[in-house]
């Protein structure tokens, strides 16, 4: 609101007689007229007539600020020269029909005001209001709502108040949204929107403060003529006086209920501009906090200018613009008065502009002013991507079609982050380093605006802008434009040196500027691809977009549009179909449509089946089918394609479906040789084969505990396929799922579940009385999987009628109410399974991924803490199905997130305190670990949330730490692992693999602890016939058939078994290669997983005691331009042998007599007496051992602190310092770091009791465990 004041004599002499260009007259006639009486006779101040006498120059009072301006050269902005006053400088005065003639001619004759300005038409859309007061997030919800009247609309209107600007002028708020509004519907609609001004009413008390906002405001806006038709700042004409004297400001006159009009200072605004019109001339300042604009009209040239920085400055004018000039500002002539004046200056002495102040500086009036010779032209030029996408790929393209003649220059960025975040960016212009002025603000969180001036001779027609991002979080882009001014110029040019910076890789920004154009063709097609579906078909269309909650990227899920006809051909629209290969499965919905007629894709060279199946959902029926039955023809375009449905019913929309979502990140790194940009660094690894390897005394690879997929001792009748392919290759199932709630819908051997009427919320059991043993299918599946197997497997959604009830988060997992009848139904289940089947799985987890609120109720649900229910009820299960069932394990959490380094370590001492309550109750702990689709995990700007970078590690140790602490020790089940995504293209199937093969290798080196891994591999995804993941899939004419290349996996590692044999990376000492080695008879296989961003070369030393090597052949699976290579090469050697970026490589050696020793090294981890502590400072660690003959330890650290550390890791064992210092992150990143240091250790230093010292000097980190592991020379029994 604004400040309200009492009327009378306060008012006459505190503000109507600083209104000093309306006359004594004025405010003498207040009162109604009788007669109608001429207009008042107002005259502005008489200029000071200029001294005749030459005086010396004089020194500025404050820092000179150099305005040059050209009074022969106009400037045009986007074709606009005139200034068009009734677009700043009217009054919509619609209501005023009793306005006296004598004032009416003072407004329109004296202050140039057009009174009944008729207003464009104009469109209120809700959300440019939120957009405009900053939410700049809400862009696409602004599209959305212009979209249906975008061609019929002349404007829309926007709520300006506050332009916003810092203290400093460095940042414009408005103009940073203002561009990215433009550049967005641009790219959507190929035009900009015209808006019209709707501003609010001020929030300022202060009169001066509101006249300072409109003059702001004003100057603003005259840079957007184009877009602005009605920039008219929110002042009525008139309004009443309510009956306690107060009013609004909001008006030019306030009309007593006498009919006095009496004025306010309201009229400041239009006695300010009064005299500024004309034609736009080219003018420049040295500082670009001071903002100017300039106009002639034949006589007089006139300069707004105004100061947006702290500090007051000296104007000083070039000659052309005379030697003596009226200076007209706001004077405060004492606390309580005001008035617009006009003063006297000399070209020579300057003007003196206050911080915050503008000011109207007219030159001396001449007869005529130079005629006009030259003419300069303003224009904006957007850029090709705006937002996330210029950060995603570091840089983006602007044209600039017309070149010649080019004078001067401007890159406009737009950022949204912290001050420090937007004062790190660091900007390249067609490949070179361009220097930047740097924010100064108050704020936390700014909308800014960099300008940057522009030397000329950089500019292109086609250019390439690149960025070093800043590393913090929440940084993004609004628009990047480059604005020019082409024609003659008599000024001074500004332009921007290209230079070296200290801190910035010129040739690393140079490669990020060919790297959009480095693309082969048919990777920026696809980039193209990407972009047009999240710029402009998901604000257009109704999608469903979710975050993924491990990774935190958008992923658009599904894309509904209507069908234009309801039966006969179907036409598609063209820009659906451009994005179709995104999708996997197309569904037709409809009411009463069926698969009993035909259905086919009409394409422009033919036509395609389409065999989709029905299903009813909603009341309406649902045909759906594999999308990519559609072939779409990039290079003819995307007219010409439809649907031929010949059948019952009427198909009302479709929807297209992508199983695991389309991130809007676009990985242009798959499209060549990934981490070609690097060097390829060397490593040197050594193994052993004369003896064996032992882990905690076994020397056998346990197959059976890694060689497991998703799926448990089923796989269903008629798909032996699917199960009998992975099971050739070595390949298990290793854990499935009991949905209990399937019981009601699906029933056991036909008998459905239901609740017992006498007891309620209480099953009724007959229905596993009397089971019957299936022999023919206990039989089929000894056969697939011998009858010594076994498996794992775990519950999930108990019935309806057994589940928690109102709860805050939706209990649509099936959270029980009553444990104990919970565990009642888990146990009879168990007992039908093996009155069933003989069996029944050897490892039961209580509930899936119970450790997150979708599946776990009682996870913020008031009154509970989720944690100690969650206890309780594992320990309700496990008394029960262990008191029943004492052949049977039971363990859990199941957990879905095990980033236990989140909310500073407040996960994981959920899960500690989780152990602690149910220690000695279970008989295992298991956990689910997956990757999001990062191509590359340690290539990001970011640390990795996942955990093959170093996570992993550290959290094992953590909590087996943990238990050794508190004598808990209990095997560990991994019953999912893989990645957080998946689909039928190389790329997907790739990172799938990639990260399996990651996974893989580390598990093996832990097998001490891990008794069960289960990759999440989907054999056969039976429930969704549609999609392109799993092994297997169904094809159109419902064959299923093996998918493409996801099968590599299991016949990479079909061969890998035998004996473990000790393997040792000798250099460098920290780097991200992971290793593991076996023998089987006459042959060695070594695996290498390189999770490094660069390539490496490796050096084997291998160790062959008397036997030789006969053959040597390197088995490789790697991504290159976007395809999977799997190879099988033959090496000469043992030096150099490549391994790519995230390729796992085995190397096979035969040798010419099998492997026959009895000796080992055994190693054993042992923990220390603590964890989780500070960082900054000396942590001492007890670590006990087992005594024995120790040949060589190691011993793994494991830290983690927010964004890495900056200094490195030094070690003491037992006050012995160890050589080595280690760098965690030699690359500084943001986010979350956990990773590990491995050190060796003298064996002779090694006592039983030992005192480990580690430090790394910077705070806010953890040492979060320490591990010692001694081998012992050791014989195998």
């Amino acid at each position: 609101m604004f400040k309200s004041f009492n009327i009378p004599k306060a008012y006459f002499v505190a503000f109507v007689q600083p209104v000093c260009l309306i006359s004594a007259v004025f405010l003498a006639s207040c009162s109604k007229p009788d007669e109608e009486p001429e207009a008042p006779k107002v005259e502005a101040k008489a200029p000071v007539e200029a001294e005749t006498q030459v005086t010396p120059p004089i020194t500025p009072k404050y820092e000179v600020v150099n305005v040059t301006l050209d009074p022969t050269t106009t400037l045009s902005i986007q074709g606009q020269t005139e200034l068009q006053r009734s677009h700043y400088f009217s009054i919509d005065s619609s209501s005023a029909t009793n306005i006296p003639a004598h004032l009416r001619a003072y407004l329109t004759n004296d202050l140039e005001i057009q009174v009944n300005q008729s207003r464009t038409q104009d469109q209120a859309i809700p959300a440019l209001a939120s957009y405009f007061q900053g939410d700049y997030r809400s862009l696409f919800r602004v599209l959305q709502e212009i979209a249906p009247t975008i061609n019929t609309n002349d404007a829309y209107s926007v709520p300006i108040d506050l332009l916003t600007l810092d203290d400093q002028g460095a940042t414009h708020t408005f103009e940073t949204l203002l561009n990215l509004l433009q550049n967005a519907a641009i790219a959507q609609y190929s035009k900009e929107i015209q808006l019209n001004r709707i501003a609010p009413d001020s929030t300022e008390d202060d009169d001066i403060q509101r006249f300072n906002q409109k003059v702001s405001n004003a100057i603003q806006l005259m840079e957007y003529p184009h877009i602005f038709d009605n920039a008219i700042p929110p002042i009525k004409l008139q309004t009443k006086i309510p009956a306690d004297g107060n009013v609004l400001e909001n008006a030019l006159f306030m009309v007593s209920s006498s009919g006095e009009w009496i004025p306010t200072p309201a009229l400041w605004f239009y006695e300010f501009f009064k005299g500024v019109n004309g034609q736009r001339l080219n003018v420049e300042s040295s500082d670009t906090r001071i903002q100017v604009r300039a106009f002639r009209d034949d006589s007089q040239v006139v300069v707004i200018a105004e100061n947006q920085s702290a500090e007051p400055k000296t104007l000083i004018f070039n000659p052309d613009f005379g030697q003596s000039l009226t200076v007209r500002r706001l004077l405060l002539d004492d606390v309580e008065a005001a008035s617009i004046d006009s003063q006297v200056a000399n070209v020579q002495e300057g003007v003196t502009i206050e911080a915050g102040e503008a000011v109207v500086i007219f030159s001396e009036p001449l007869e005529a002013l130079p005629a006009i010779s030259g003419e300069q032209k303003a224009l904006t030029h957007y850029g090709n991507s705006i937002g996330n996408q210029i950060v995603q790929k570091k840089g983006t393209t602007i044209e600039v079609p017309e070149q010649t003649g080019l004078i001067r220059a401007e890159l406009h960025i737009g950022a949204f982050g912290s001050q420090s975040a937007i004062n790190e960016l660091k900007v390249a212009l067609n490949g070179k380093v361009l220097e930047r002025p740097s924010i100064q603000s108050k704020e936390a969180e700014l909308a800014a605006t960099i300008v940057i001036p522009v030397d000329p001779a950089l500019v292109q027609s086609s250019n390439q802008i690149a960025f070093s991002l800043p590393q913090e979080e929440g940084f993004t882009f609004g628009a990047v434009t480059l604005q020019t001014v082409t024609g003659t110029h008599q000024g001074q040019i500004q332009s921007t040196v290209a230079s070296e910076l200290d801190d910035l890789d010129e040739t690393e920004m140079e490669q990020n500027l060919l790297a959009e154009s480095g693309l082969p063709a048919e990777g920026q097609l696809e980039k193209d691809r990407l972009e047009f579906l999240w710029e402009t078909l998901t604000p257009k269309y109704d999608c469903v977009i979710n975050v993924q909650v491990n990774d935190n990227i958008p992923r658009v899920y599904e894309l509904s549009f209507p069908a234009d006809e309801s039966t006969g051909i179907i036409p598609l629209p063209p820009e659906i179909v451009r994005v179709w290969k995104l999708f996997g499965t197309l569904e037709l919905h409809g009411d009463g449509i069926n698969t009993s007629g035909s259905i086919a894709f009409v394409t422009p060279i033919g036509r395609a089946a389409f065999h989709p199946w029905s299903r009813n959902s909603g009341g309406e029926t649902i045909l759906s089918g594999h999308a990519n039955r559609l072939k779409a023809n990039d290079k003819s375009g995307y007219e010409g394609y439809a649907i031929d449905y010949r059948g019952p019913g009427e198909i009302k929309s479709m929807k297209l479906k992508s199983d695991g979502g389309i991130s809007q990140h676009f990985d242009m790194s798959q499209w060549t040789l990934l981490g070609a940009d690097k060097p390829i660094e060397p490593v040197s690894i050594q193994v052993d084969t004369t003896q064996y390897r032992g882990i905690d005394g076994e020397h056998n690879l346990l197959r059976d505990r890694f060689w497991r997929i998703a799926g448990s001792n089923g796989g269903g009748t008629g798909r032996e396929k699917t199960i009998s392919y992975p099971v050739k290759r070595g390949f298990y199932p290793g854990r499935g799922i009991r949905k209990l709630d399937g019981l009601e819908h699906w029933g056991f051997e036909g008998r459905k579940l239901v609740e017992n009427k006498r007891k309620p919320g209480i099953p009724d059991y007959s229905i596993f009385k009397n089971i019957q043993e299936n022999k023919s299918e206990i039989k089929r599946r000894e056969e697939l999987f011998g009858k010594d197997f076994v498996w794992a497997d775990c519950f999930d959604n108990w019935p309806t009628f057994m589940r928690l009830e109102n709860t805050k988060n939706t209990n649509e997992r099936g959270t029980p109410r009553d444990f104990e009848a919970a565990a009642e139904l888990a146990s009879k289940y168990i007992q039908a399974e093996k009155d069933l089947l003989g069996k029944t799985a050897t490892w039961w987890e209580v509930k899936n991924e119970s450790t997150i609120s979708s599946e776990w109720a009682f996870h913020g649900e008031p009154g509970y803490d989720g944690w100690e229910e969650l206890a309780k009820f594992h320990i309700a299960m496990a008394e029960r199905i262990g008191k029943d069932h004492p052949d049977v394990k039971v363990g859990g959490p199941t957990s879905a997130w095990m980033a236990l380094d989140h909310a500073n370590f407040n996960v994981g001492k959920q899960q500690m305190d989780f152990m602690d309550d149910t220690k000695g109750k279970m008989d295992f702990y298991s956990h689910h670990f997956y990757e999001n689709t990062d191509l590359i995990l340690n290539g990001g700007e970011k640390h990795s949330g996942g955990y093959l970078t170093g996570r992993l590690e550290g959290v094992i140790d953590l909590l087996w730490n943990h238990g050794y602490m508190t004598d808990n020790i209990k095997p560990w089940l991994i019953t999912e692992y893989g990645t957080l995504g998946g689909g039928g293209s190389d790329r997907m199937q790739w990172i799938e693999i990639k990260n399996y093969n990651g996974y893989l290798i580390r598990f093996m080196n832990q097998q001490d602890k891990l008794h069960l891994t289960s990759a999440f591999l989907l054999t056969y995804i039976h429930w969704n016939k549609g999609t392109d993941q799993g092994l297997f899939i169904v094809n159109d004419n419902g064959e299923i058939v093996l998918n493409n290349k996801l099968g590599y996996y299991l016949d990479f590692w079909k061969d890998y078994q035998g004996k473990l044999l000790p393997i040792k990376r000798t250099s460098p000492e920290h780097t991200a290669v992971h290793t593991h080695a076996v023998t089987t008879g006459d042959t060695v296989y070594i695996a290498i997983n390189n999770m490094n961003a660069h390539r490496i070369a490796v050096d084997l030393d291998l160790i062959l005691g008397s036997n030789q090597a006969k053959r040597i052949q390197q088995h490789r699976m790697y991504l290159e331009n976007a395809s999977i290579v799997k190879e099988t090469i033959p090496l000469e050697d043992l030096k150099e042998i490549p391994v790519a970026v995230e390729e796992t490589t085995i190397v096979e050696i035969t040798l010419d007599r099998p492997t026959n020793t009895s000796k080992m090294l055994n190693e054993r981890t042992f923990y220390g007496n603590k964890i989780l502590q500070p960082t900054g400072k000396s942590a001492r660690f007890k670590v006990k051992i087992e005594p024995g003959n120790i040949v060589r330890a190691k011993l793994r650290v494991c830290a983690s602190r927010q964004n890495g550390f900056d200094e490195p890791m030094t070690v003491m064992v037992n006050e012995k310092k160890l050589p080595a210092k280690i760098e965690l992150t030699p690359e500084r990143k943001d986010g979350r770091y956990w990773g590990w240091a491995e050190f060796d250790v003298p064996a002779s230093i090694i006592k039983t009791d030992n005192t480990i010292s580690v430090r790394i000097n910077q705070d806010g980190g953890y040492i979060t465990s320490v591990a010692l592991i001694p081998e012992y020379a050791a014989f195998v029994n």
